[in-house]
């Protein structure tokens, strides 16, 4: 088979949910060639070369002449252009199994040939595009593509499931990869059944094969036809597991048969995923030295280590990134953990030091709410007809509903009506200290407006914050937005495009903000829910702790650790972000970039935001300084009373105006109306611009 249309719409879809990373590294199970259709969807092509920031230009022929066998299968010409060189142009680092020695390709018989040991985790995308209906050996064949994939990875099936009856040896039913998936942990990522095409006679050969044993089945099947049909599956590989077979039993099966209970330990044990093994078995650690152990080894005991080690405990609020709209989610911090003691003696608690008391501060500072009360006069709020599956704000940003969907949004429900919005007001909370800061920083611009957005989630702030550019202030502008999380950075970009905004005319950052340029242990997960807290993950306690439980657990453990992070840049730990809400996280190195790196190349900068989730104790102190030369105005969420006030009297000792500081997980009473805050408020105005 071969790559056609509907294949380019399947991977624009899995890159705007930020399912394939640029620079990705691909294998096709069989290399392909490019389908008619797919020559002729120029828009699409030229669509996906911005999604992946191609560069150059892809040349391809014009269509060549096909022979349509049966239904609507093209039969290709074998000068039909490869695949190689559309992958490439995107950016993948290319590469091929075949038994037919094409060009470039790496020989492998799926019937026997485990996958080379040097190919091994190693592809983020794996494509079986109408290969594996060739092959007898399925068990050995999946096995080779579970195996082929990274942790992380995408496996991306285009296969027969009807008709075809002279094509390959078997045909697939969804049957076949649900229980495929339930076997190894995968999770659904697209689904879908291609056709039914043009219906055809059954062919000859099948009726001559039958006739001398049926001599009237000309005759009696005449009638009967037969279409073509496919099914598209992708699944992204969670955990890295020693691939397990799928099994045809009910879910919730029991067996008293310990060896068939072993071989397909993830079926019978309802809790296989939830409490994986502490380690995989020696065997696959010896054939798979080099392949990721992350995940597997993180879900049990390292998750337990995760949640009790010092500075673990997950966000205390939730924002839903919608002005007026959020999830209050209180979770208390994990204890200090004890020192290590020493060789054959008892442990001895840590004591546990009193926190600050800031209370009374609230109290003693006066909010001066009056000057901002008609904030929002001569904004005129959004109104017009929403596309289906978007919601709209005031200032008429559309966001795809499908950021939302864990804040319980359903993008079926949303969209596809007329909408007249509100402008925001006191009431909202959060949600109208960032219009009004959309509002007054674009009221104040000048020139050119510089805008940056840390922590950018899907980029709500920034685009907010143009769109109040545009309707009030009219100027060129620069947009920066720092994400770490690399769903989130695609969903950006993506949001910047429904926005209509050019994500390559601005500066899109995906990396960790810090204090210093040393990466960080960053939880990477959970796309869209802004919970990635790297305080709770990077601070040396927190290392110091994850270091002794694995030197603890053993050698092999400490071995497993060490490989995971100098290959594959993670610790194989993963944890949930917030309790009750299914937000999972892996623990990864990121490179970090600094307040210093992302001003030098500003003379000015109007308006910076930021949303890091406690982070910002670290980022802004180191470059106060700087940051008085070259931004007028600042909004911080602020993520516990301590450090909202050590900001507060940061930014005061540094002779900054403070125009809004309202510390967090409180209830607020003001002259405009009364407000809660889950993250707290703190907007400061520079006096020299």
């Amino acid at each position: 088979m071969s790559i056609g249309t509907a294949d380019l719409d399947v991977l624009l879809r899995l890159k705007e949910e930020g399912r394939i990373p640029d620079r990705a590294s691909i294998i096709e199970i069989g290399a392909q060639q490019l389908a008619n259709s797919f020559l002729e969807a120029r828009q699409k092509i030229e669509t996906a070369g911005r999604y992946f920031r191609a560069s150059g230009d892809l040349l391809l022929p014009k269509p060549t002449p096909a022979v349509v066998a049966h239904g609507m299968m093209d039969h290709l010409d074998t000068g039909a252009p490869l695949a190689r060189d559309f992958w490439r142009w995107l950016g993948f680092d290319y590469a091929s199994i075949d038994i037919d020695e094409s060009p470039g390709s790496i020989p492998l018989d799926l019937n026997y040939d485990n996958a080379p040991t040097s190919a091994l985790g190693k592809y983020q995308l794996v494509t079986n595009f109408g290969t594996t209906e060739h092959v007898a050996n399925q068990l050995n064949a999946f096995k080779v593509i579970h195996d082929l994939t990274a942790p992380g990875g995408v496996m991306w099936h285009n296969l027969p499931a009807q008709g075809m009856l002279n094509h390959g040896l078997i045909n697939y039913n969804p049957k076949f990869f649900w229980m495929l998936a339930r076997s190894n942990g995968y999770r659904w990522l697209y689904s879908n059944y291609s056709g039914p095409s043009v219906p055809y006679p059954l062919p000859v050969n099948i009726i001559d094969n039958i006739v001398a044993f049926d001599p009237g089945v000309g005759e009696r099947l005449k009638d009967v036809r037969v279409s073509d049909a496919a099914v598209v599956v992708a699944l992204q590989k969670v955990f890295d597991i020693p691939f397990v077979a799928p099994l045809d039993v009910i879910t919730g099966a029991t067996t008293n048969n310990s060896v068939l209970a072993a071989r397909h330990w993830t079926v019978y044990n309802p809790d296989a995923f939830e409490n994986a093994p502490l380690r995989a078995p020696d065997k696959y650690l010896m054939v798979r030295v080099l392949r990721y152990i992350a995940l597997s080894l993180g879900a049990g005991m390292m998750l337990k280590l995760l949640r009790n080690a010092h500075g673990s405990w997950t966000a205390r609020a939730i924002r839903a990134r919608r002005p007026g709209a959020w999830r209050d989610v209180t979770v208390d911090p994990a204890p200090t953990p004890p020192p290590v003691p020493a060789p054959g003696t008892d442990p001895v608690p840590a004591p546990v030091p009193e926190p600050p008391d800031y209370t009374g501060r609230q109290v003693a500072f006066a909010n001066r709410m009056e000057p901002y009360a008609d904030v929002f006069a001569g904004v005129a709020p959004w109104s017009g007809s929403v596309p289906k599956g978007f919601l709209v704000d005031f200032s008429g940003a559309l966001t795809n509903a499908q950021f939302r969907t864990m804040f319980g949004v359903d993008p079926a429900a949303s969209g596809g009506h007329a909408e007249t919005t509100r402008l925001p007001v006191i009431e909202d909370g959060e949600g109208w200290f960032e219009g009004a800061n959309w509002v007054l920083a674009a009221r104040e611009a000048q020139g050119h407006f510089v805008m940056i957005t840390l922590g950018a989630c899907y980029g709500a702030q920034a685009v907010g914050s143009y769109r109040m550019l545009q309707q009030l202030n009219p100027m060129p502008c620069t947009l920066v937005a720092v994400e770490p999380v690399p769903e989130n950075y695609e969903w950006t970009a993506r949001h910047f495009r429904d926005n209509g905004i050019d994500p390559d005319a601005h500066w899109l950052v995906p990396l960790a903000i810090g204090g210093n340029n040393e990466p960080v242990l960053f939880p990477i997960g959970a796309p869209g829910s802004g919970a990635q807290n790297a305080i709770a993950t990077n601070n040396k306690a927190a290392r110091e702790y994850y270091v002794n439980e694995f030197t603890r657990a053993g050698p092999e453990h400490a071995e497993t650790a060490l490989r995971n992070l100098l290959l594959h840049n993670t610790t194989g730990l993963t944890r949930d972000l917030v309790e009750g809400y299914d937000f999972k996280a892996e623990i990864k190195l990121v490179s970090a970039i600094t307040l210093h790196e992302l001003l030098s190349p500003f003379a000015r900068v109007d308006y910076l935001e930021s949303d890091i989730q406690q982070s910002e104790i670290e980022v802004f102190p180191p470059f106060i300084d700087l940051l008085r030369k070259k931004v007028r105005r600042i909004h911080i969420g602020t993520h516990g009373k301590d450090v909202h006030w050590r900001l507060h009297d940061l930014f005061a000792e540094n002779g900054w105006e403070i125009v809004f500081s309202f510390e967090p997980n409180a209830r607020h009473d003001t002259v405009l109306g009364s407000f809660d805050t889950n993250d707290g408020v703190l907007t400061v105005r520079n006096p020299d611009f």
